[in-house]
């Protein structure tokens, strides 16, 4: 049986929230714009790593915690052919129907009314997901095209390791950790300071997926850390979310695109607080008895979280399209620039629910059989 968390659905829109607002202010001249002192490109930057790392977190977190929960069952064994099948019906449909529009129609379509000059890389890097080793082809008129689908092929390398990794580590799973975060420092010393190859890179962003097996084990296991953090006051549950918030103008994320020299040490220090914090915030949103609040009780939150993976797929293409409804003449104010924001997302959100109910629906429903 799939154990169903209700209160991360919302969470997903949430990040989903995050990475939209990063993309939609890469287009809107934000350079020499400051909030208490401090650059808003910085800001909008330092939010969508944190949606992104978010997403991380939780596929290392969610996914572990299923394969872990099906090996309690079975005496150590996983079925991994339906785990496979699982996330090949969530995720492949929509994918390719995505980038067959993209490849087929969109071309036409862009030379009758957009007249953007795109470069594509190959189809091969779409169909075998090594979109992000490929990242450095991608261009602002791209935007609407795939520069979101990068993250799709991390996932998918991700998962198709998961399954075997955590069976050759079982009851040895320090040894996992150590591996993985070693990887992480290793592969970012190696590959830092140049944003294209790093940033993108699998094995630099293993220490996210490793934060979250290591509290999807804490949480199978019930481990003293697990009976502990249950315990914590009300006071202690809020410390990760206010984190979070001071990442959110304190970090130094953007200073990765906007500065000529970021630092590794502040960069991997900053990127294992905030994959914890948000780990915690998962933990504390899926096992508290004490939530302050639980975000499953807002329920158009959980719709919104439901069809997150459709938000996901189209949400560059809601900005591009509302850019262009609303702007004209590249003339941006603040009145217009958020007429632009909430255009772009009810835009992306239409999108959504419409591949939602009439096509990912039903994939899910077959998916459901593979538990």
């Amino acid at each position: 049986m799939k154990e169903y968390f209700s209160n991360l659905d919302p969470l997903r829109f949430v990040a989903i929230l995050f990475i939209f607002t990063v993309h939609f202010f890469f287009i809107i001249p934000l350079s020499g714009l400051e909030f208490a002192g401090i650059p808003l490109q910085n800001i909008a930057f330092n939010i969508g790593e944190t949606g992104f790392t978010f997403f991380c977190v939780l596929s290392g977190f969610l996914n572990a915690y299923l394969i872990m929960a099906e090996m309690g069952r079975k005496q150590g064994q996983i079925n991994v052919k339906k785990f496979y099948i699982r996330r090949i019906l969530r995720i492949w449909p929509l994918y390719f129907a995505f980038i067959l529009f993209f490849l087929g129609i969109f071309p036409h379509l862009n030379e009758r009314f957009f007249h953007l000059h795109i470069e594509l890389p190959s189809p091969f890097y779409f169909i075998f997901y090594l979109v992000n080793f490929k990242i450095d082809a991608i261009q602002d008129d791209a935007l609407p095209v795939y520069s979101n689908l990068w993250t799709i092929s991390l996932e998918e390398q991700f998962y198709v390791f998961l399954p075997w990794v955590l069976l050759f580590f079982k009851g040895r799973y320090n040894w996992l950790y150590a591996i993985l975060l070693s990887i992480f420092i290793v592969s970012n010393y190696l590959l830092f300071p140049e944003f294209e190859k790093f940033f993108f890179h699998t094995l630099c962003l293993t220490s996210d997926f490793c934060i979250g097996i290591f509290l999807a084990h804490q949480a199978n296991s019930g481990s003293k850390f697990f009976t502990w953090f249950k315990q914590w006051p009300w006071w202690a549950r809020m410390l990760p979310y206010a984190l979070v918030l001071v990442i959110f103008f304190f970090s130094h994320f953007g200073d990765l695109l906007y500065t000529t020299s970021p630092n590794l040490f502040i960069y991997i220090a900053e990127k294992l607080i905030l994959g914890m914090a948000l780990g915690m915030i998962i933990m504390d949103q899926c096992f508290s008895t004490r939530a302050i609040f639980r975000l499953g009780e807002y329920r158009y939150l959980v719709y919104l979280g439901q069809i997150s993976f459709g938000l996901y797929i189209f949400h560059d293409l809601g900005i591009f399209l509302g850019c262009r409804l609303v702007f004209s003449d590249d003339f941006y104010f603040p009145g217009i620039i958020g007429v632009a924001f909430v255009a772009s997302l009810l835009i992306a959100i239409a999108f959504a629910i419409i591949s939602y109910h009439c096509f990912e629906k039903y994939f899910l429903k077959w998916k459901e059989k593979f538990y």
